[in-house]
């Protein structure tokens, strides 16, 4: 790790590109530099990333130390460690993994199989309860702002909500607890 007193980060070359974005949720950026260490003049090249949330009292950063050590000492899985996080901007800083994406279909599949099989396992406390009441109430917000912005939608929407509530209440086991990696996709795998 780079001590700040050691290293002169240089601004003029930083390049930042964004990795994802969701609007009103989070955006990720990926910072690429170079540091020059001020007693050697070794230089090196850094890379990061910035993890900016609508919303995080920190719990994403609290999450991503625990599962990173946990995940590495049990699983040999490596996640990506928490550098930094600024509550009052709801960003955290993450430092590189390293690595490339695995080649072929079947390893990427294998792969990807052991990591979430593995995230299934870790212990969900304190993390964000997606019950059936805050899907509920998620879908009726997004309804009346569809009818807000729409106007003629409010039938189509009432028959949604209408086929949504049956199926939660069919569907929807509220004893069943475990960790979801919500967006995965092949690209977030190296090897």
């Amino acid at each position: 790790a780079l001590k700040a007193e050691d290293w002169r980060i240089s601004d003029s070359r930083m390049v930042i590109a964004p990795i994802r974005f969701k609007p009103e949720k989070r955006t990720v950026l990926q910072v690429d530099t170079r540091a020059r260490h001020r007693t050697s003049g070794l230089k090196k090249a850094v890379r990061f990333f910035v993890r900016v949330d609508a919303s995080d009292d920190g719990t994403t950063a609290r999450v991503m130390q625990g599962l990173s050590a946990e995940f590495a000492s049990r699983h040999d899985i490596f996640l990506p460690r928490v550098i930094a996080h600024v509550s009052d901007e709801n960003t955290t800083l993450v430092a590189d993994l390293g690595g490339e994406a695995p080649a072929g279909d079947l390893c990427a599949a294998v792969s990807a199989g052991q990591a979430l099989a593995a995230i299934h396992t870790a212990d969900s406390s304190g993390l964000i309860r997606r019950d059936r009441d805050l899907l509920w109430e998620t879908a009726v917000r997004a309804s009346r702002g569809l009818e807000a912005l729409v106007p003629g939608l409010e039938r189509d929407c009432r028959n949604l909500l209408s086929r949504l509530e049956t199926r939660l209440a069919d569907h929807f086991d509220d004893t069943a607890e475990g960790f979801v990696h919500g967006d995965y996709h092949p690209g977030q795998l190296l090897k």
